[in-house]
This record gives C-alpha cells, sequence and structure tokens, in this order.
C-alpha cells in the first residue's frame, strides 16, 4: 500500500495562492504535474513559472501566474477597486475576477 500525507491547510483568514503553490513545490508537489493538471481546467491566456530566490540566509521559492500578452485586453471601463482586493502589479488590468462558485464549475467542468 502506497504512503499518503495529509496536508491540513487552516485558510479561513485567507490563503495567498502563490505562496501557497510554491509552498507545495518546496514540499515536493511537481511544476509539470501542476502545470498538466491546470490544461484541464478551462482557462487560458496565463504562463507559470517556479524559480529559486535567495534572501540573505533564508532560500525559498518563487511562484508566478502571468498572463499572456495576448490575453490582456483593454478594460472598457476605468479599472475598479476592491476594498479587500489590492492589485499587487499594476501591469494585469482587465483580468476577470471569479467567484468561489466560478472556481467550483471550472473545477466539475475538469473532471473526467
Amino acid at each position: 500500500m502506497a504512503s499518503q500525507t495529509l496536508l491540513f491547510v487552516d485558510a479561513s483568514e485567507g490563503l495567498a495562492g502563490d505562496m501557497f503553490v510554491a509552498g507545495l513545490i518546496d514540499l515536493g508537489a511537481n511544476l509539470e504535474e501542476i502545470q498538466a493538471q491546470l490544461k484541464g481546467l478551462d482557462l487560458d491566456g496565463y504562463r507559470i513559472e517556479s524559480r529559486e530566490v535567495q534572501r540573505g540566509a533564508f532560500r525559498a521559492l518563487h511562484f508566478k501566474v502571468t498572463p499572456d500578452s495576448s490575453a490582456v485586453e483593454e478594460p472598457s471601463t476605468p479599472h475598479h477597486k476592491h476594498p479587500l482586493h489590492a492589485h499587487a502589479e499594476p501591469s494585469f488590468p482587465g483580468h476577470p475576477h471569479r467567484s468561489w462558485t466560478d472556481i467550483r464549475e471550472l473545477l466539475e467542468r475538469s473532471r473526467p
């Protein structure tokens, strides 16, 4: 019988997806497998990358999702603001915002 490991994540106060995925890769998740699984979702116009960074004595993994330049469209209205949502990169205008319901539907559609 194969050994299994369970990771419990308490994300009740939120979770930074890029940092979480970087941590999973650091724990042994395979980036190529993550990319293969993401191809099964109904999403396009992005690329993911991961690289090791060193800050003083600390080593970490940096994981980043960036839009393909062809996928970024200029918004028809000025970019909106959310009181609980900040954009780290102003060069990412017109990106779609998805609700938990939208994400669950994407995941359901990706099942074989």
